[in-house]
């Protein structure tokens, strides 16, 4: 089911977005158009795949909707596109079908897709998937405002977690290139990938997902080192626009305060992730809103933080190195612990997983501060 969170508002963007739609039905290609260039994008139609491979050899588009049935099924043009030679190949792809989304996916031999999409296409559906994909100023920090507020001394704090987490992890990826050693590298795409979102560059961050799911499946080697050369290029641009974020200390009357939610204050949260940013992001905005805040870098640790701190709520990320995140939950309900659990993943599908675990909620990430304290309020009975 689609389901992304509606991310708060952000400043309007300075790119249109970028969309490609293969429909041979006429009509619905045509309302698809008008919805999307009413929300400003800039949309390319295909009626056939030979139509649709020649637009992605010729250009880049930021998502493609791609009808099940177009003159040839999506399994057979998926494996064309995944197999194109410039940087269209890891176009993220969004299914549209009519017929049962199980039936659909079973259907597509294992090829990743962003999501499917039930027909008829709804306008809210629209907005929501173009909340993902509207190409912003990278070198401004309106992500991170719009979570943390207009803090400069917070931001630069994060922005230096970034840099000694990131370009680090992108040498070691280097390394582990070199002695083919996947399964490193998968894991280090995975830790790391979250943070280029926080930082406003969801293109990377989705770059890296279509590399993550690569490795997982240990398709497409040949080009990990083109892969990663991009990434190294674009990490640099990003970088670069650090030094034109002035140094200040924190404004008296900030531009954008947090949103007020003082029934948590006092409130205790474990926070688990594997990613440096995104727990100095969070932390930041648990601290702002006056909450206890306690961290653990993996499920080992957060089992082990939720026995000993006896927080009033765990936000529990997925996917971890050792233990992960779906084991923790478990383990901590074996102890008898009824704490609340939040599970937060950038992966639709393993919802069901961590709600069978024992966990009350699920978030999708990257995570909406209104959303995220709404949920942790709501689960406390506030």
């Amino acid at each position: 089911m689609f389901e992304f969170k509606q991310p708060l508002a952000f400043e309007k963007p300075q790119m249109k977005t970028k969309v490609l739609i293969g429909e041979d039905n006429l009509v619905t290609q045509q309302v698809l158009k008008a919805m999307l260039e009413s929300k400003h994008c800039e949309v390319t139609t295909a009626s056939t795949h030979e139509d649709l491979i020649t637009h992605l050899e010729n250009g880049t588009f930021n998502f493609l909707l791609l009808d099940y049935h177009l003159d040839q099924d999506a399994d057979f043009i998926l494996k064309k596109v995944r197999n194109l030679t410039n940087d269209s190949r890891t176009t993220p792809v969004y299914v549209m079908s009519a017929g049962k989304e199980e039936e659909v996916r079973k259907k597509l031999n294992d090829f990743t897709i962003e999501d499917f999409l039930k027909k008829p296409i709804e306008n809210d559906t629209v907005d929501t998937l173009l909340s993902r994909y509207h190409v912003s100023n990278p070198t401004n920090n309106d992500r991170l405002k719009s979570i943390i507020g207009d803090n400069q001394q917070r931001i630069t704090a994060i922005n230096d977690f970034f840099l000694a987490e990131v370009p680090p992890a992108l040498t070691a990826i280097a390394e582990g290139l070199k002695k083919n050693d996947y399964i490193s590298v998968k894991k280090l795409v995975h830790r790391i990938r979250p943070a280029y979102t926080y930082l406003n560059r969801d293109d990377i961050q989705i770059k890296m997902g279509e590399w993550e799911n690569d490795l997982i499946e240990g398709r497409n080697k040949e080009q990990y080192d083109e892969i990663l050369k991009d990434i190294n290029q674009q990490t640099k641009q990003l970088l670069s626009t650090f030094s034109q974020n002035p140094s200040s200390k924190p404004e008296a009357t900030p531009h954008l305060q947090p949103i007020a939610y003082p029934q948590l204050e006092g409130v205790s949260i474990l926070l688990v992730d594997d990613n440096q940013v995104i727990i100095s992001v969070f932390t930041s905005l648990f601290q702002s809103h006056k909450m206890i805040v306690h961290a653990a870098k993996n499920g080992s640790e957060g089992l082990s933080e939720a026995i000993n701190k006896q927080p009033d709520l765990v936000l529990m990320d997925l996917h971890m190195p050792g233990t992960d995140g779906v084991t923790a939950i478990a383990e901590i309900r074996k102890k008898g612990i009824t704490t609340p659990i939040i599970a937060i993943s950038n992966a639709t599908h393993r919802k069901d997983e961590a709600l069978a675990a024992g966990a009350n909620n699920f978030l999708l990430k990257p995570v909406n501060a209104s959303d995220l304290l709404d949920t942790i309020a709501a689960e406390l009975n506030l």
